[in-house]
Parts: C-alpha cells; sequence; structure tokens
C-alpha cells in the first residue's frame, strides 16, 4: 500500500511519527508532504524521514488562498505520479480535495470543533473523520470517534519519558537548586488565528518581571520579537517537550504548548480571545480546565490573576502531575493501534 500524509504542524508530526513507522516496518510506503514551517522541518529532519516540501507558511488571507491552490495542484501531481492508494492528515483541505478527485480514500484525524466553511467543506470530501471521544459533534456515518487524545499518542508515560540530564545540559541550570518558566507566545498568522488576540505587550512585560523574582524566564517567541531578546530561548525542535516537562508553569497563547505542558503535568495558563469564542479544540479544553490542567481566559488581567495566585502556590506542579495522571487513566494508551485498524478497515 501507497499512503501519502500532508504535515502542516508539528504536533501533526508527533502524532503521526509511530504510525509512519509502523507503516513501514510492515513493507508499506509513506510518502510526506509538508508545509516548510520551521519547527515542522526541524523535526522532520532530525527524525531522518524523507519528505517533499509543497508549500510555505502563508501570512495573510490571499497568502493562504494562493497556498490552497498551489498546494493542491502539487499534491494532486505528487499523489497520481505515485499512485497514492490512502491519504491521511488531519483536516488538511488539500488532501480531501485531491483524495476526491483521484477517488481515493482520505482520512482525517482531528480534534477541530471550528465548523468554518474550510472545516465543513474538509470533512464532507473525507472518506473517514477519525476523532477524539471528547469531540462533542456527530458528524454522520463516517465519523469513529476513540477513547483517548491526539497528544497522548506521543506524550502517554507509556511513549515519552522526559528527560531531566538533556534538560539541565541545555539550560546550564540545576533543577535542584532553580525553576524555570516558559511563556509561549503567538505570531498570530495562522488561518484560524485571523482576528484574534492574546497578552498584550504592557503584560507580557508583567508577567517577566512576576517570574523573574523567583526563577529563569524563557520566552519561546513565534515572532522572534527583538524587545525580548534577553529571553527568547532557541533550542533544537527535538527538545520542545523535554523543555516544556520541566517548567514550573507555562503560560501560552497558543492551543498546542497548552495541551501538551497539561499532559506532561505542568500548570498552564493560556489567555487567547479563542477561549472567549470556545474555538480551537474546545472540547479538550472544557475538560482540561474542568480537570484543573489548563485555565484559559480571554482577558488578560484575570490570566494574569491567576498566574500570580500559582506562583503564590496556591497550584503547584506536584498538583499538577496527580491530576494529569487521574485525568489520563481514563484513555487507552495505545492510540496508534487503535487508528493503526481503521487505516486497515480501508484496504
Amino acid at each position: 500500500m501507497i499512503y501519502l500524509i500532508d504535515l502542516l504542524h508539528p504536533t501533526e508530526f508527533h502524532f503521526f511519527y509511530p504510525i509512519i513507522k509502523e507503516l513501514e516496518a510492515r513493507g508499506d510506503k509513506v510518502i510526506l508532504t509538508v508545509r516548510k514551517e520551521e519547527v515542522l522541518i526541524d523535526l522532520l529532519d532530525h527524525s531522518q524521514l524523507n519528505y517533499k516540501i509543497i508549500s510555505k507558511k502563508a501570512k495573510n488571507l490571499p497568502s493562504l488562498l494562493f497556498e490552497l491552490i498551489s498546494r493542491t495542484i502539487k499534491l494532486f501531481k505528487i499523489a497520481r505520479s505515485a499512485k497514492v492508494d490512502i491519504f491521511l492528515g488531519m483536516s488538511t483541505l488539500s488532501t480531501s480535495i485531491v483524495g476526491k478527485l483521484l477517488k481515493k480514500p482520505t482520512i482525517l484525524i482531528t480534534e477541530c470543533e471550528d465548523m468554518g466553511p474550510k472545516t465543513k467543506l474538509v470533512f464532507k470530501l473525507a472518506s473517514m473523520i477519525i476523532t477524539p471521544k471528547l469531540f462533542e459533534k456527530d458528524l454522520g456515518k463516517k465519523h469513529i470517534k476513540f477513547n483517548g487524545l491526539i497528544q497522548l499518542n506521543y506524550l502517554h508515560p507509556n511513549y515519552f519519558t522526559p528527560d531531566r540530564e538533556i534538560v539541565e545540559e541545555l539550560l546550564n541550570i540545576d533543577l535542584d537548586k532553580e525553576k524555570y518558566f516558559i511563556l509561549r507566545f503567538c505570531d498570530w498568522k495562522a488561518s484560524h488565528d485571523i482576528n484574534q488576540r492574546g497578552f498584550s505587550k504592557e503584560v507580557k512585560w508583567e508577567i517577566i518581571k512576576n517570574l523573574s523574582k523567583i526563577g529563569r524566564v524563557y520566552i519561546l517567541d513565534e515572532k522572534k520579537n527583538s524587545e525580548f531578546k534577553d529571553y527568547n530561548l532557541e533550542i533544537p525542535k527535538n527538545l520542545m517537550l523535554n523543555l516544556l516537562a520541566f517548567s514550573s508553569l507555562t503560560i501560552t497563547e497558543t492551543t498546542s504548548v497548552s495541551i501538551e505542558s497539561a499532559l506532561l503535568g505542568v500548570p498552564v495558563v493560556r489567555c487567547t480571545s479563542l477561549a472567549e469564542t470556545r474555538k480551537g479544540g474546545a472540547a479538550i479544553f472544557t475538560e482540561l480546565e474542568k480537570q484543573g490542567l489548563v485555565f484559559s481566559y480571554s482577558n488578560e488581567i484575570l490570566a494574569l490573576k491567576r498566574i500570580n495566585e500559582i506562583l503564590e502556590k496556591k497550584i503547584n506542579k506536584e498538583y499538577s502531575q496527580k491530576k494529569r495522571d487521574e485525568f489520563i487513566k481514563n484513555f487507552n494508551p495505545d492510540i496508534k493501534r487503535t487508528i493503526i485498524n481503521l487505516i486497515n478497515s480501508f484496504e
């Protein structure tokens, strides 16, 4: 069998990597098409997987439209030439369009519940839509739910053990004597980020000032803002999950880092207008918030208040790790096997 997997985001790489390795181990061929995105490309290079770049990250609405058209044409040519049997991806419109044109099944694995026009079209064209059971909507007969979370396919303790020595060497820190905090700011350039917002510059500086009194502050800034150059941290992208795991607190505007930190047992404060609209993986955030693993706010002043409460030890990492352990007991740890079995049903 020949599979084509289309990757746009680092989370998609992490999720599909063990699936790719299993498909290849049994003799199947896997073609990877990707968007040129810095973190994603670094992860792919480190993994030594072969891939084809077919587009670059768009910066505005017109360029997003151009990317869609260009990406779809390139994907069609690659798939037709390689005689692809099955398409896999996470809510990528190009994959669904090409699968339909070539009359081949498209299997999508997603947690996105933002049912805008693009998502509705993606789901309509797909042959099968696989989502976590927390996904609230019913998408009909081709919708399959699994008892797990996308991120647990690579963050469950059965698969991932954070390496303390790597982090201590990377940061030149003794974690018995010092703590550090991770701040992740968004560049707001993705299609789902249009008209969204997070922390203001003034509140960012207030957070940095408060955290610096207690430990080190490291900023992972998509904008690479020179204003924060004394705090910006550049690390090998394949070590990012280790870095998140030993942080005492993650403060972020982004969806992926929020979920990953929470599932690593790290307290998380998330500030984004998406929290107000309940978009951006709404169901999983509802559950993570209910369990006390993530604190989401659209109001930055409320977010700042929660950060200060955490710093006052009203919530600590030991508490978050205990809550994480209780939370993941509810899910099947072998998500890869579930997905492989569903893929096999199309062969």
